[in-house]
């Protein structure tokens, strides 16, 4: 499993990567250990990027 910290890095521009245009600033919100299947997995939410965006951002990390 990542750092913690990589993992926040790698979630804000997967979100900074996906939405168009561009947030400026995707604060952390709350990050927590959870499982996703056998896999231990970061569970980073984001703040500024709303339910909808968030949403759609896991689908389409989860589709890779």
């Amino acid at each position: 499993m990542i750092p913690v910290k990589e993992a926040v890095a790698r979630a804000v521009e997967f979100a900074r990567n996906m939405l168009d245009p561009s947030p400026g600033d995707l604060p952390l919100e709350e990050v927590e250990l959870g499982k996703i299947g056998p896999n231990d997995v970061w569970l980073i939410a984001l703040r500024g990027a709303g339910t909808i965006i968030c949403t759609k951002l896991r689908q389409e990390y989860f589709k890779h």
